[in-house]
């Protein structure tokens, strides 16, 4: 019996094939991810396993809809898992998931990300341009800095007229959520006007990251180019040397195909295909493509290969060091890191973290922390020096790999979080409540909206010690433990960085709940509470596994609970968590049924019968399972019931970053400028050692004389802001006067 997969890692034409054998009873079994949901009608199709209970009932109707639709009858298997708290809850009910009403879609529109993309989406229909189905037909790759070429900026620059057109349509659609919006800090009367005016700047910024992959590419064909030459020459390469050289040069032709959408034909599914491209670096809507993805190149074949994309916080396990990646039946080691031209020292930053309550600062400045207070000396905080920015990864192909060491791999690394909320002004941006309520230990909440989470990787779990080891000239990683040799050609490297940790990060919906000292100290309790809310939350509002995570940060009475949005964009359920003094009772008694307690009374249900301290019905799954030993749904009973009649009181609080009066020369001057010319006044944002000005989505950076601020430049453009340098040299009317973005 043959079997094959239908996700969207699978070129199209391989899916449509394999759909056509799959139709005419060639293909026995498909193996499918949500791909199969829609669109797809195999007539005749009268079974459907579901390996687990869908995330919601919109799904299970979808994926349960491809059987019986010539009207023969049908047969729907579900296969509840014991390892999932999410399927064994619907094992229980599964009326609601079977037969139960679906929920309206949900989404935050209050992300300034979500909103910009749909208005470029807007502002390049109104230019009628074809982006066409190649890359290098939009960027002019003849040149050294691959500019956008001139025809293009010139078809993307709309006259007076169109812009007006385009403005009154954008303003229609901001209209329909303008009451959401008002009372935001990111959102003022000209932001639209600033946006639009700034699109084409915008536009070319996007392709930043595919300039990057394509110069990568063009520097190791050149490298391989000028290694083979020397084949001929006496004493010169050796055999492996000059097959490495071969392999290195088809590798660098198939990434440059692919970065140009060449190999595929131009295909509208391909990774490159230029709206596919953009959709997947914010700049339009993304819906299905992950936002900002770290890619992995795979060989697949001699004269062939791929790039498959994973969103940042899975691929920083995913695509870490060493690590074993299947695709199509195949395995493949991350072994490199792809890095730009020149040493990879320029990605390596610094950072300072609160050990108490996990909160990232980046650099050494900090003093304090910003979020509790806390004096950044001693054991109260780690200090980084080796921060790596995850970049694309290379690989190698594996045909052999023995039990045991695919099992220690599974061990996998040590991962942790922290975050950052944004700042405006000065001040933090989030927002704070207090749950009051009779009968429980106090809680209060800090709900931060495009709050920055990092992810850090520490190196394998299994290691002596923590970090890894990086090549700086050409990105290759240490091996893992109990796989060195002698012949590690990291070993011979002299320019090589210990202590290194990768790290990657995105902007998040964020909730923090605080909980009383004694709650925080107790691993039962807060480790039981942490779960029995997220998995409350999940059921009440229908969210899917994978869109909402929680983990526990800080040490000690300061230990508390995060909580974050990870779909794209946001939900929109944490803010309801603040806005609205129901909707946490709401969750608590929804935690309660699952935790087998009768949300009302507090007595047992006849399903906790066979249920001590915890079960995957209730709070055990198999992501928290460091944690089973200490889960106890008993512990959080009492905390639950009292959440469940409790209301939620909102308070604005901001917490100042920084004086103004400290700001430098630089600074103070463009602000100068701004203010005696009537301007609006910008936000400032950064650390201590590297502040800049912030309008909207445009960013100012104002160095001193012979500052380098290249590391904050790329770091802004990567998370899609639009920066200017201000030269301390120049007058600052000729620099910014032409730009709309700081006009009032």
């Amino acid at each position: 019996m043959e079997g094959r997969e239908h996700t969207g890692q699978v070129p199209q034409d391989v899916r449509v094939e394999r759909e056509r054998r799959f139709r005419d009873g060639e293909l026995q079994v498909l193996y499918c991810s949500p791909t199969m949901e829609l669109g797809i009608d195999i007539a005749d199709l009268n079974v459907v396993h579901m390996r687990n209970v869908p995330p919601t009932p919109a799904n299970y109707a979808q994926r349960s809809g491809r059987a019986g639709r010539s009207g023969q009858a049908a047969l729907v298997m579900t296969y509840c898992s014991m390892g999932s708290g999410h399927d064994q809850y619907f094992f229980q009910r599964p009326l609601q998931m079977v037969a139960g009403a679906v929920a309206p879609p949900q989404i935050e529109l209050a992300n300034e990300d979500l909103v910009l993309a749909h208005i470029h989406a807007i502002w390049l229909a109104s230019t009628s341009f074809d982006l066409g189905t190649m890359i290098h037909d939009i960027i002019d790759t003849d040149q050294p800095d691959l500019p956008l070429h001139a025809e293009v900026r010139r078809r993307l620059t709309l006259d007076p007229s169109a812009t007006a057109r385009c403005n009154a349509m954008c303003a229609d659609v901001l209209r329909t959520v303008l009451p959401t919006l008002v009372n935001l800090p990111w959102f003022h009367a000209d932001w639209l006007v600033e946006h639009l005016a700034g699109a084409v700047v915008q536009f070319d910024h996007a392709f930043d990251r595919w300039r990057e992959l394509y110069q990568l590419a063009d520097n190791q064909l050149q490298e391989a180019i000028a290694l083979r030459r020397r084949a001929h020459r006496r004493g010169s390469l050796t055999p492996r040397e000059i097959k490495d050289a071969d392999r290195s040069y088809q590798d660098a032709v198939r990434q440059k195909d692919i970065l140009c959408n060449i190999q595929s034909g131009g295909k509208s599914d391909a990774e490159f295909y230029p709206y596919r491209y953009l959709a997947s670096e914010g700049f339009l809507p993304g819906y299905n493509f992950p936002r900002l993805p770290v890619r992995a190149f795979l060989r697949t074949d001699v004269d062939d290969g791929t790039f498959i994309a994973r969103p940042r916080f899975l691929a920083l396990a995913e695509f870490g060091p060493q690590n074993i990646i299947y695709h199509e039946g195949r395995k493949y080691q991350v072994v490199r890191s792809m890095l730009p031209s020149g040493s990879a020292e320029r990605r390596l930053r610094q950072a300072k973290i609160c050990t108490p309550c996990g909160y990232f600062h980046e650099g050494h400045a900090a003093d304090v922390c910003e979020q509790c207070g806390t004096p950044l000396h001693g054991n109260q905080a780690r200090i980084f020096d080796h921060l790596f920015e995850m970049t694309t990864v290379s690989t190698r192909r594996i045909e052999r790999i023995t039990c045991e060491e695919e099992e220690r791999r599974r061990e996998g690394y040590r991962i942790t979080t922290h975050y950052r909320f944004a700042a405006a002004s000065g001040t933090l941006r989030r927002v704070r409540a207090q749950v009051q309520g009779e009968g429980f230990m106090p809680l209060a909440l800090s709900y931060g909206a495009q709050a920055t989470i990092w992810r850090m990787n520490h190196g394998w779990k299994r290691a002596r010690k923590e970090g890894f080891t990086l090549d700086l000239q050409h990105g290759l990683w240490n091996k893992a433990p109990d796989e060195a040799d002698e012949g590690d050609p990291l070993e011979q490297s002299s320019d090589r960085r210990e202590d290194v940790r990768i790290v990657v990060h995105d902007t998040r919906n964020i909730l923090l709940i605080q909980c009383d000292p004694q709650l925080a100290a107790d691993d039962e309790q807060i480790m039981s509470l942490q779960n029995a809310l997220q998995r409350g939350i999940k059921e009440s509002f229908q969210l899917e596994d994978q869109e909402l995570q929680s983990e526990l940060l800080g040490e000690g009475a300061l230990r508390q609970i995060l909580i974050w949005e990870a779909a794209e964009g946001g939900a929109g359920v944490l803010r309801r968590l603040v806005d609205e003094p129901s909707a946490l009772a709401q969750v608590a008694r929804t935690a309660l049924e699952i935790c087998h307690f009768d949300p009302e009374t507090g007595v047992e249900l006849p399903a906790g019968d066979s249920c001590a301290r915890a079960c995957y019905r209730c709070l055990l799954t198999y992501s928290n399972q460091p944690q089973h030993s200490r889960l106890n749904r008993y512990a959080v009973r009492d905390m639950l019931r009292g959440l469940a009649s409790a209301r939620v009181e909102r308070q604005s609080v901001t917490l100042s970053t920084h004086d103004t009066t400290s700001l430098s020369t630089s600074i103070r001057r463009v602000m100068e400028y701004v203010r005696s010319n009537g301007g609006r006044e910008p936000t400032i944002e950064g650390d201590d050692t590297k502040r800049y000005l912030r309008f909207g989505r445009t960013c100012l950076l104002c160095p001193a004389p012979g500052e380098d601020v290249t590391q904050l430049r790329d770091a802004l453009i990567e998370r899609g802001r639009v920066v200017y340098l201000i030269d301390p040299d120049r007058d600052v009317g000729e620099q910014i006067a032409p730009y709309p973005f700081w006009k009032s």
